[in-house]
């Protein structure tokens, strides 16, 4: 479980006032802010690189072997890598600094269709497609039971985007608790069971919006109403 509980960031237009929200294990919820200052902020305390200015969150279940109550994912960039190595260096490494299997991420990369082949290339050599999915692939290899995603998915290909949903939902029935922070009300709708919009600093609704409403309505009015 996610629990966000009276949670104040920022001043001015880049502010969040007492924003509670919970999130359940096994559910996602997406929530709707612009790309910007404010949920650049807002992930970084949910990361725990930074403190509110007042609230806390709160991850539960037991921390896994790594030590990690939750996994934060964000987009990268291979150019803040080491180009020279390998992927299957990239690979190894980050299973040490994770304390992971080879064994449990070449699960998950074999759902990405990421083979040997790709894994013995140079990062310079590699698409940069490729990499992130190496990097995804370790990260969803942590076992821990909550997880928060930061627009994972913004600018990708479809098939990409696909597989990385089939790997959310697989979270999901595993009972994993997940917040996906995007402004794509569409993709919301594919991925999420409930949604709510940050919109001058709240959250709106105050009761979050199910999934199954959402297919109802017209998404372009929400969207201009709260992210417009």
């Amino acid at each position: 479980m996610i629990r966000l509980s009276g949670l104040m960031l920022g001043k001015g237009n880049d502010c969040v006032h007492n924003l509670n929200l919970t999130v359940a294990d096994g559910e996602i919820f997406c929530l709707l802010c612009k790309q910007g200052l404010l949920r650049q902020r807002l992930f970084a305390v949910l990361r725990g690189f930074s403190l509110p200015v007042r609230g806390e969150v709160f991850f539960s279940g037991t921390p896994a072997v790594t030590g990690a109550a939750v996994v934060a994912m964000e987009p990268i960039n291979a150019a803040d890598f080491d180009t020279e190595a390998t992927l299957k260096a990239h690979l190894a490494f980050f299973c040490r600094a994770a304390r992971l299997s080879r064994e449990a991420v070449y699960e998950i990369l074999i759902k990405l269709n990421v083979g040997e082949e790709q894994l013995e290339k140079r990062l310079r050599d590699s698409d940069e497609e490729t990499f992130r999915k190496l990097i995804m692939a370790i990260l969803l290899a942590i076992p821990a039971p909550n997880l928060i995603c930061n627009d994972l998915i913004h600018g990708e290909k479809k098939a990409y985007e696909l597989e990385f949903n089939q790997l959310l939902a697989q979270r999901r029935q595993n009972g994993h608790a997940i917040l996906y922070l995007t402004d794509d009300i569409f993709y919301a709708l594919q991925i999420a069971d409930r949604v709510s919009f940050i919109k001058k600093g709240r959250m709106l609704p105050r009761d979050p919006i199910p999934a199954l409403d959402l297919e109802e309505m017209d998404l372009m009015r929400l969207y201009n109403k709260f992210l417009g």
